[in-house]
């Protein structure tokens, strides 16, 4: 606890601090290619020194400008500095972009810190900046309100706000302003990311049917654990395994939506729900309680490994793709990748679990329709050249670089087709086609989804796919198949919510240690033999000690005025 709490204090004196803005520039408008021409143009600023303060701007700059950015580790991207993305918008703008780079696990830590100290880069290109912290941090003017820059620089992203307006809606804070550009991805599959991967060739061996409920799970994993399914006479099988951290690869993840809804981050909030239009926490529910039991017996029998509330997700892989003979029965995640290797073939073998039946009958999967609009793009007022700023987040919504940073280099990795017996993802006409598939492609080729870029549904599900064990199609069927029949009425989800700068003060004083302790007990729960009954009315007295009802009062306040 002691570094979540040095990390809090940092935070509440955040507050006391008074950041002054950098203002945006004035200029007359010039238009802008939708596919990545960037000629927008500008006075410069006269008071940062620029040279030629009368010229207009436009991309490439006439002298280089350096940007510093925050962003963190990715798959397949080795090093951003020499990213072949990045290398292609600097000699198209004469950008200079330095990255300032946190560990995936880290980054959310590193961020709230950054901003707290106020020693924070040029641009913050995560989806960890939460709507809460762009309404305080903005506020305060430590990061820079966007509106006006869009208006003289924004041809992409006001077409995108147009096409999408839930997302113009997202971004505007309370006092009007908008300090964040969103990454706009309508990913069907992620609109259920809490997954189970179970091993089929096991299920078939053993004669065994698909669970639904979670006793029959149970009996699988005791099968799998005594029946040696993997034939080599020894009992090295580990039924179930899930990771600290990683996309949805923590056990509770799935396993909860068995007793209660456990959204483990919607509308910013996380492990929040509405029940006739009142804000829950599902971890304050005796829902969370028997879930816990049952996580308890699975790890008391040998069923969930004891490594799920430790190992980091590369813990997890190593598990699932142990040499010459496969180990791990089933493991949670948003895709098959967060327990095998893509670039192998045993990820293959392993399909989804349908949401299982609860003792009490509940049975949901995570439904998450806002998902397709995160946190993506924002300039602080350590930039001394917003205007440039803004066109390259501008430049990133063009319809090539929004390919290329989720898909690879174009012409390499992808190409574009017009081919009418060519089908996507969605049976109809295909608009482009990968070449290499991402898990065989060379590493630093993309910014694989780092920063905002526009990816609408149209465009993935366009893609070519011939290929049925491609990861989009399997994702598309998966979710098809099995999570949208189970996905809960929209009443019991809550919204992206627009919180004043009170509001948004207020819940940093309490979110982020009260999602800490939930997750230190999840695991003392789960891997001591303590008796949950006997001590769960002292583990909530503990949350409302940290102040769970007034967090769960503010969002009810910020709730019933959407």
């Amino acid at each position: 606890m002691k570094r979540y709490l040095t990390m809090l204090l940092a935070l509440i004196v955040t507050m006391s601090l008074v950041f002054t803005g950098c203002g945006s520039k004035k200029a007359p408008d010039e238009e802008t290619s939708g596919n990545n021409a960037g000629t927008t143009s500008s006075d410069k600023d006269k008071d940062n020194g620029d040279t030629a303060s009368e010229e207009k701007l436009s991309f490439p700059l006439k002298e280089r400008v350096k940007l510093t950015a925050f962003v963190h580790t990715r798959p397949n991207v080795d090093n951003f500095d020499e990213n072949a993305m990045t290398k292609y918008i600097e000699e198209k703008t004469n950008i200079d972009l330095e990255f300032v780079v946190a560990t995936n696990n880290e980054a959310q830590e590193k961020l709230n810190l950054l901003l707290a100290t106020g020693d924070y880069p040029d641009l913050i290109l995560t989806s960890q900046l939460t709507s809460a912290q762009q309404s305080l941090y903005g506020s305060q003017g430590s990061l820079v309100a966007l509106n006006d820059l869009i208006e003289k620089y924004g041809t992409n992203t006001k077409k995108v706000f147009d096409l999408h307006p839930i997302a113009r809606e997202r971004v505007t804070m309370p006092d009007g302003n908008i300090y964040n550009l969103p990454t706009i991805s309508e990913c069907y599959h992620c609109l259920s990311t809490q997954k189970l991967w179970i091993y089929k060739p096991w299920l078939d061996k053993l004669e065994l049917d698909m669970p639904q409920t979670t006793e029959e799970f149970y009996n699988v994993l005791k099968a799998f654990a005594t029946q040696d399914p993997n034939g080599n006479g020894i009992a090295d099988e580990i039924p179930m395994a899930g990771a600290y951290k990683g996309w949805e690869a923590e056990p509770e993840a799935f396993l909860m939506n068995s007793f209660v809804y456990n959204p483990t981050r919607q509308g910013g909030a996380m492990r929040l729900f509405v029940d006739n239009g009142t804000v829950k926490a599902s971890y304050f529910t005796d829902g969370w309680k028997e879930g816990l039991k049952y996580m308890q017996r699975l790890r008391k029998e040998g069923l969930l490994a004891e490594e799920s509330f430790t190992q980091a997700p590369d813990g997890l892989k190593q598990m699932g793709e142990n040499p010459d003979v496969v180990i791990l029965g089933a493991f949670p995640g948003g895709f098959p990748g967060t327990g095998t290797d893509l670039s192998g073939e045993r990820y293959k073998d392993y399909i989804t679990v349908p949401p299982l039946e609860g003792p009490d009958g509940v049975r949901i999967a995570k439904y998450s329709p806002y998902a397709s609009v995160r946190a993506a793009f924002s300039i602080t007022n350590a930039c001394k050249h917003p205007e440039v700023a803004m066109m390259l987040a501008d430049l990133l919504y063009g319809d090539e670089l929004s390919l290329w940073n989720s898909n690879g280099q174009p012409g390499i990795d992808w190409e574009y087709i017009d081919d009418d017996n060519k089908l996507g993802i969605n049976g109809e006409k295909a608009s482009w086609a990968s070449l290499i598939q991402l898990a065989d492609q060379k590493p630093n080729g993309l910014w694989n989804q780092m920063g905002n870029y526009y990816n609408p549904s149209h465009v993935r599900l366009g893609r070519y796919q011939e290929d049925p064990e491609n990861m989009e199609v399997i994702l598309y069927r998966e979710t098809k198949k099995n999570y949208e029949p189970y996905w809960p009425s929209t009443d019991i989800l809550l919204p992206p919510l627009t919180l004043t700068e009170e509001q948004s003060a207020e819940l940093l004083t309490y979110s982020t240690s009260i999602n800490e302790y939930v997750l230190e007990k999840i695991a003392e729960f789960v891997l001591t033999d303590v008796n949950i009954d006997e001590v769960w009315d002292s583990y909530k007295a503990e949350l409302e000690g940290m102040g769970i009802n007034q967090m769960l009062k503010v969002y009810q306040e910020a709730y019933d005025t959407k």
